[in-house]
């Protein structure tokens, strides 16, 4: 179990990994509302796109599905580090 007095030139390292800690979790929170953007925005022009057979709007609906993707993966990237901060603190 880690020393939770630990300091490393003066600072103190249980501070610094709460604080990396929450602005992962903030970070993560922000990554969300941008893939609920993109999916809804993605959503909206295919189907707006499909029935009114403007293939633009299709087009540009796939390619925000890399904004899409690029967020899920962004979460899931967020999860697994903020998994390893916390097993960071508990040793």
């Amino acid at each position: 179990m880690a020393n939770t007095n630990q300091y490393d030139a003066g600072r103190n390292i249980q501070i610094d990994r709460q604080h990396r800690l929450s602005k992962l979790q903030e970070a993560q929170q922000i990554t969300w509302v941008n893939l609920s953007a993109y999916s809804a925005i993605m959503v909206a022009e295919l189907i707006i796109g499909f029935f009114a057979q403007i293939t633009v709007l299709i087009a540009d609906g796939l390619n925000n599905l890399t904004g899409v993707c690029g967020a899920a993966i962004l979460i899931i990237g967020f999860k697994c580090q903020i998994k390893l901060e916390i097993l960071a603190a508990h040793q």
